[in-house]
């Protein structure tokens, strides 16, 4: 079929790219849809094809993914929040903007009302048939719309985001600022019998507590009010009010379903109080009342997990067969051993093993390439490029800024030096544990994971979600492993190897014997790809 029958801007389809459109179109109402498409697929153009049945809202993870909708297809309307639009207004001070505005909620009232940016963005939008938004809009207000069809991209990211929303942690640097009464002890959630019947429940007590913050915050909001819009006052108008919504958001959940679901610990020096799944609160954010949501992203992994995690009963699952055959993009796994830490600890000489796997494996493809090497803790960085170095590679091999215990570089500035590092050197191998995701390695044609990135369990929370969901833990292990051998494949046809003409372009491994662990859980693509 003609693309310009969906009002899509190609001269063709790719493969499976119409079944995919009309499997969407045709989902049974009520009933949530998830579908696995592999980079390079073209899910953009399945979720805006849409729009001839009736309106589309695709919600993504970041800006950038907006942009990149409203770049390809130009009738669709990109809304940002409010504090991207400046303010408009005669009085307004520097750097105001429009989640400053002095109306609040109320920005009708305003005499610049008409021209201001924010203004016209969510009009355009609110008149569009095509319309992309980000999570936090979503949660935050966009669940008031409406649309024929729902699409929540990147959705292996759904239950973080929810989690993230609907939790709240205040340390003694929030309680100072806001001046909040003293933390409640509270030592368990309240799936602790003893603890209920020594200390009352967890859930209530929090909820009492929370409660009192927020009056606390809404006094603080009027004091703040009172004051000339300084940029300091503004930035704590933003951040109160930031602070507000994720202590109203935690409210709400708390009061709609307790249970032993809620991990809560409160004590002297912080109040944590956060869900271990998103199953009871994911479903009223986005399935509740939709007739169709699709649920899109290149690794889904095992439906049965993902689905369970955010409470979805019945669903309709579609796997897209990857572009590239797996021999165009094979993941080798190196003869390494288990690198969890109790295997490690039991055998210390698996770093060593590791070490000359990964030597070897980097010796036997072109010296002139550049590559990553991902591994989970800055400390497993520096002594991983020690190893290395001792075999015949300290000439390249280079860790990330701020590995040093205590220092903190953003991933931003890592990447910068990164940059200028590979200018410099060519062949340099970048060892890093901050680029797993959100990193697009266009220069570089190698990637090995070091390590399988299960969340760190030394932590309670962690530990706590693991034992809550041990099948949603590997998963997540399943989803970062992915989106790190993933950094220099980006569905182009430059990133993947010609068997035919006996071109080999890139060079992608596992050197984690754990990865077994997390089979079940990764995608079919990746699956298939694999070399033993």
């Amino acid at each position: 079929m003609n693309p310009a029958a969906y009002r899509l801007p190609y001269p063709k389809l790719r493969e499976h790219q119409l079944e995919s459109i009309q499997w969407v179109a045709a989902a049974k109402p009520g009933t949530p849809q998830i579908g696995e498409m592999p980079v390079g697929s073209g899910k953009s153009p399945v979720a805006m094809a849409q729009a001839i049945y009736g309106s589309v809202i695709v919600v993504t993870k970041s800006k950038n993914l907006q942009v990149q909708y409203g770049d390809l297809f130009p009738d669709c309307a990109v809304l940002f929040g409010r504090p991207n639009y400046p303010c408009v207004h005669h009085a307004r001070s520097e750097g105001e903007t429009a989640a400053d505005c002095r109306f609040g909620q109320e920005m009708h009232k305003c005499h610049y009302h008409d021209e201001c940016p924010y203004v016209v963005a969510k009009n355009n939008a609110r008149a569009a048939d095509r319309v992309a938004l980000n999570y936090w809009y979503w949660l935050t207000t966009g669940q008031k719309w409406q649309p024929h069809t729902l699409v929540l991209d990147e959705a292996h990211n759904l239950s973080d985001m929810v989690l993230d929303w609907v939790g709240t942690t205040i340390n003694l640097k929030d309680r100072e600022r806001w001046s909040l009464p003293d933390f409640p002890g509270i030592e368990a959630r309240s799936s602790s019998p003893f603890l209920n019947q020594q200390n009352g429940d967890p859930a209530e007590r929090a909820i009492e507590w929370l409660h009192t913050v927020a009056v606390q915050a809404e006094n603080k909001r009027i004091e703040l009010e009172k004051r000339h819009g300084t940029e300091t006052v503004l930035r704590q108008r933003r951040g109160l009010e930031s602070f507000a919504r994720q202590i109203s958001s935690t409210i709400e959940a708390l009061e709609t379903k307790p249970g032993d679901h809620w991990y809560i610990r409160s004590g002297a020096d912080r109040f944590v109080c956060k869900p271990l799944t998103a199953r009871f609160d994911a479903p009223r954010f986005f399935f509740t009342n939709r007739p169709k949501v699709l649920c899109m992203s290149a690794t889904i992994g095992d439906p049965q997990a993902f689905s369970k995690e955010l409470g979805i009963k019945e669903y309709d699952f579609r796997w897209v067969p990857n572009q590239f055959s797996p021999q165009e993009r094979p993941v080798r796994i190196l003869d390494c051993p288990s690198m969890g830490h109790a295997a490690t600890e039991k055998n210390p000489a698996s770093w060593d093993k590791q070490a000359d796997e990964i030597a070897k494996a980097i010796k036997s493809i072109p010296s002139a390439w550049s590559g990553l090497i991902l591994v989970t803790r800055k400390r497993e960085a520096s002594l991983l490029a020690e190893r290395l170095a001792r075999r015949g590679l300290q000439d390249r091999v280079w860790v990330t800024p701020g590995a040093d215990a205590g220092s903190y570089v953003a991933t931003q500035e890592q990447v910068r030096a990164w940059d200028e590092r590979r200018t410099r050197y060519p062949n340099s191998i970048c060892i890093s544990w901050s680029l797993w995701s959100g990193y697009d390695g266009t220069e570089e044609h190698f990637v090995f994971a070091a390590k399988v990135p299960f969340d760190f369990i030394a932590e309670d929370y962690a530990r706590e979600r693991m034992y809550y969901n041990q099948s949603f833990f590997l998963q997540r292990a399943a989803y970062e492993l992915e989106q790190g051998l993933g950094r220099t494949r980006r569905g182009v046809p430059e990133d993947y190897d010609s068997p035919e003409e006996g071109i080999v372009r890139g060079y992608v491994a596992i050197a984690d014997g754990s990865w077994t662990r997390i089979k079940k859980y990764i995608s079919k693509s990746l699956q298939e790809s694999l070399v033993y």
